[in-house]
C-alpha cells in the first residue's frame, strides 16, 4: 500500500502513460480520442478520489514521462476536453511551483560540508541500461526546461 492505494493500481497508471508516450512516439494515436473522451467522461461527475487517480495517477506521469522526450507534452495537452485540461494545468502548475520552490531552497553555504547531494535523474537516465529501471526514473522525475 502507498497513500492508502494498491501499489498495483499505481504502475498500471504508469504504464498506461508510458504506452501513450511510446505510442505517440511511434505515430500510433488510434486509440487517444476514446482514451481521453472517456477521461473527460469520468471528470464530469466530481469526484476528489477519481480526479486525484487522474491528476497524480495519469496527467503527472505523461507529463513527467514525455518530457524526457523532444515533443514533450504538449500533443497530449491537445486531445483534452475542457474538464480534463483544467486538471491537466493544475498538475503542470503544481509541478512548476514544486521545482521554482526547489531552486529557490537550495543548501545555505554552511550546509556543504555535510556532503548533501540530490539525486540527478538526468545522469541516472544517462546511466542506467535496465530498460524498467529506466520508465521509473521517467514516471517520477519531470526534466524541467
Amino acid at each position: 500500500m502507498w497513500g492508502g492505494r494498491s501499489t498495483t493500481t499505481i504502475c498500471r497508471h504508469e504504464r498506461l502513460a508510458h504506452y501513450l508516450v511510446e505510442s505517440y512516439t511511434k505515430a500510433v494515436t488510434v486509440e487517444f480520442p476514446n482514451l481521453f473522451d472517456t477521461v473527460e467522461a469520468l471528470l464530469q461527475n466530481p469526484n476528489p478520489e477519481i480526479e486525484n487517480l487522474i491528476a497524480v495517477g495519469l496527467f503527472e506521469d505523461i507529463q513527467n514521462i514525455a518530457s524526457h522526450s523532444d515533443f514533450g507534452a504538449a500533443p497530449f495537452r491537445q486531445l483534452l476536453g475542457p474538464r480534463s485540461l483544467l486538471l491537466w494545468e493544475e498538475v503542470d502548475a503544481r509541478m512548476k511551483r514544486a521545482a521554482a520552490w526547489a531552486a529557490r531552497n537550495k543548501p545555505r553555504w554552511w550546509q556543504f560540508w555535510r556532503h548533501r547531494r540530490g539525486f540527478d535523474a538526468e545522469r541516472a537516465l544517462e546511466q542506467v541500461e535496465n530498460p524498467e529501471l529506466k520508465k521509473i526514473i521517467e514516471a517520477d522525475y519531470r526534466k524541467m526546461s
